[in-house]
């Protein structure tokens, strides 16, 4: 079998409930701690999911980055990383810890609250090493064609997408797994972004790009100042916003594949004196079916749904 994966699990408590589009104004949207406060057949969802994640067999040591007070120092013989802020200091803390343990290779982050079919898990992990290494892949889910297999998911807004390889449109929906290289990353501009991208999260694409420029520009501007400090181009701002605008608009304008998303993408979170010693490297956004990774617990109806269907 291939090497493990390193694996966080983004477990903190969500203080407010998510704004949900007009399409899920019907929804009761969740907050607290979604991974110990939904139960499933008596079980916190944590505990389901950690046994499909182990059950991959694709990943280890699998930390959890949630108050201690909520999950426990550990379950299921995995450690909790004791953090309750935001997303993104959540992550910043955790790849904090697990970075002694990669020894230079890659890291996985997925999210509390989904329960990922272990057959997709294992589907996904080999399109993943079938093209690695890679600067950070993470998949983006096809849509199913039966709107009845949607079910409470069905309100997700979804993104349009022309694929690649044959020029078609595409309705995608994010997965909740990343693997990237912490090595490479702005982390600074990296977990800001996490935390923006998340916050605007079930949102159109338009206001989540807008709101990101946003909040990022004071972060990308001091670090040019701290640039110019030096002696160096000012090139952080200009890199981002414009690969930025450049992947809102095709994204508006559906006129965006998922290679260009990974590029752009790459040129604005990637350390530039990678790209430069590494052209070879790429990111990967690749489509591919496996809904159960798309279908994270936003609602009571989902988290319900999903209740059911382990029943059976």
């Amino acid at each position: 079998m291939s090497e493990s994966l390193p694996l966080i699990i983004l477990a903190g408590g969500i203080k407010e409930p998510p704004v949900l589009p007009e399409s899920g104004a019907d929804k009761k949207p969740l907050s607290g701690a979604k991974g110990i406060d939904i139960e499933i057949g008596g079980r916190p969802l944590i505990d389901h999911l950690l046994e499909r994640l182990l059950e991959c067999g694709a990943f280890g040591p699998i930390w959890i980055a949630g108050p201690v007070a909520a999950y426990g120092e550990s379950r299921l013989g995995c450690e909790v990383i004791d953090t309750n802020e935001s997303l993104g200091r959540n992550t910043e803390v955790a790849m904090r810890h697990a970075t002694p343990y990669l020894d230079g290779g890659p890291l996985a982050i997925t999210t509390c609250d989904i329960l990922p079919e272990v057959s997709d898990l294992r589907t996904l992990i080999a399109d993943y090493r079938a093209q690695a290494p890679s600067d950070f892949w993470f998949p983006l889910i096809r849509v199913p064609e039966d709107p009845e297999v949607l079910g409470a998911s069905a309100w997700k807004p979804q993104y349009s997408l022309r694929e690649a390889a044959t020029g078609e449109m595409q309705k995608v929906l994010p997965g909740h797994l990343l693997v990237l290289d912490p090595s490479v990353i702005h982390r600074r501009l990296c977990f800001n972004c996490f935390e923006v991208a998340y916050r605007s999260r079930n949102r159109r694409v338009l206001y989540r790009l807008l709101v990101m420029i946003q909040q990022v520009l004071f972060l990308l501007l001091r670090q040019d100042l701290q640039n110019l400090a030096r002696f160096r181009l000012p090139r952080r701002m200009i890199t981002a916003l414009g690969n930025g605008i450049l992947l809102g608009v095709g994204l508006r304008n559906e006129t965006i594949s998922e290679e260009m998303i990974a590029e752009r993408l790459r040129r604005i979170y990637i350390r530039r004196d990678h790209r430069l010693a590494h052209p070879e490297r790429r990111a990967r956004m690749p489509m591919v079916e496996g809904f159960s990774l798309a279908k994270d617990i936003d609602t009571r109806e989902e988290a319900d749904e999903v209740a059911r269907d382990l029943s059976r």
